[in-house]
């Protein structure tokens, strides 16, 4: 049997709009948010529009799952919670996984792109008759920030510290990571979502856009202030800029620990819970995909230590 859009909106997590045409399609920003970012640039609109966090996530008795996508991209599944599949599908082949025959319902998460053009599905296909449960989680989490969060550079999306984070808690997630993006007031919206946690997580690229401390300290200060007015009932935690390759390399306003202070000034003016992104992951190349992002190493200590501030928190 294959599910119509009314079950497909039932079991997917981190879309904030989901619409049929000659498939399914979906939006982990708004469209507002997209209009927002193209004024900043084609490249941030982009980014912003990948799946990134979007994936269909229930419990089901069917033989199989198959599906078929609209997009060249990469597409993950997990099985009880375990990687299973990792395939590069290609825009209307059939992609077909045997599930356990022992009559037991089994979780199936099916994770769409997080990166590249977005993720769209043809049509999802289970055995005639089979149950199709949405997945319960215990928390909801909402996470903003740049590449990092979207998780650039992981080889595989469902091992970005975002995704990481959001299967130990259990938890409804929506990552709103935008490759190349900075603290944008304008980019920040309320969605029709209401989490007990979010996780902010920029000022990497504004140390590498702005040449004056007193523009990033403006951007960063309009920003925490609208989304506490937007999520104030929330934990909110906003993470300082990770270590990188170039970390003493000047900046026209200084160093980049200067960024770093100015974030953690502000939010903790704000009453926000400021998390040092230096304790995030070592010093050491070892741990970096390149410059700026983190490897899957990295990542894993980044999600690891963000996880235990957010538990004694």
């Amino acid at each position: 049997m294959r599910l119509d859009l009314t079950e497909i909106k039932r079991i997917t997590v981190g879309a904030v709009k989901i619409w049929a045409d000659d498939g399914f399609r979906f939006l982990s920003t708004t469209e507002e948010q997209l209009d927002a970012f193209a004024k900043l640039s084609d490249s941030l609109r982009r980014n912003a529009a990948a799946t990134t966090g979007v994936r269909l996530d229930f419990e089901t008795d069917s033989e199989y799952i198959a599906y078929s996508t609209l997009t060249d991209n990469r597409y993950e599944l997990k099985l009880d919670g375990l990687l299973t599949s990792l395939t590069e599908a290609k825009t209307g082949e059939r992609n077909l996984l045997i599930l356990p025959k022992d009559r037991k319902p089994h979780r199936v998460t099916l994770h769409l792109p997080s990166h590249g053009e977005s993720g769209a599905l043809e049509y999802l296909e289970l055995s005639d008759g089979a149950t199709v449960i949405p997945h319960s989680f215990d928390r909801k989490l909402l996470f903003i920030g740049d590449s990092i969060t979207q998780g650039y550079n992981s080889r595989f999306d469902t091992l970005s510290f975002a995704y990481q984070v959001s299967d130990h808690f259990n938890a409804d997630s929506i990552i709103q990571g935008t490759g190349g993006s900075c603290f944008y007031p304008d980019t920040l919206v309320k969605l029709d979502y209401d989490p007990d946690t979010v996780i902010v997580a920029y000022g990497t690229n504004d140390a590498n856009k702005f040449a004056t401390l007193e523009e990033i300290g403006k951007n960063c200060k309009d920003f925490l202030e609208k989304l506490k007015a937007l999520y104030g009932g929330a934990k909110i935690f906003v993470i300082t800029p990770i270590w990188r390759i170039k970390y003493d390399e000047p900046k026209p306003f200084g160093h980049i620990r200067r960024v770093a202070d100015l974030v953690r000034e502000t939010a903790e003016e704000l009453g926000l819970t400021v998390v040092d992104g230096l304790s995030m992951i070592p010093a050491n190349e070892f741990f970096m995909a390149d410059n700026l992002h983190p490897n899957d190493l990295g990542f894993a200590l980044y999600a690891h230590n963000l996880i235990k501030v957010m538990e004694r928190s």
